[in-house]
């Protein structure tokens, strides 16, 4: 049961774009869902440190279309890497566990309202926008040592 709660704060990271849906204000904001599927949408979540002895890493994917929503999630483990350094270069990662979420998922002006199910895991109900970020390529922006 401890476990439950960093499976839920990490899960509830990797969907930072989405929230607990809002009411609709009227019937005329309604908007027909898309019937053609949205590219997956992913999250990693990456942990090291020599206090571990291992990192460990978990992957959601979600994928939206044709009414219907579907979250995977997939958690990982590489004994011995201490570091970033050492989970991307050398680690050998083994699955430990993995879950899928499956539910509707209903369009509305600029957002998708998910309602999500998997056996053993409480239901999620999340309000989904799609949002831009920039980002430069790594070594891209140059450091500053002011």
């Amino acid at each position: 049961m401890a476990r439950a709660i960093p499976d839920l704060v990490a899960l509830l990271a990797a969907l930072s774009g989405c929230g607990a849906p809002a009411a609709p204000t009227h019937a005329a904001t309604a908007a027909t869902t898309p019937t053609t599927p949205s590219p997956a949408r992913r999250y990693r979540k990456l942990v090291a440190g020599t206090a571990l002895d291992h990192a460990s890493r978990t992957t959601f994917s979600l994928s939206i279309g044709g009414g219907s929503a579907e979250l995977d999630e997939v958690e990982e483990v590489a004994d011995g890497a201490r570091s970033l350094a050492d989970a991307d270069r050398a680690a050998t990662w083994r699955q430990v566990s993995s879950r899928t979420y499956r539910g509707t998922a209903q369009g509305a002006p600029s957002a998708y309202v998910l309602s999500l199910d998997t056996p053993g895991q409480q239901p999620l109900q999340m309000r989904c926008t799609s949002v831009e970020v920039a980002a430069a390529a790594a070594g891209g922006v140059p450091h500053s040592r002011r």
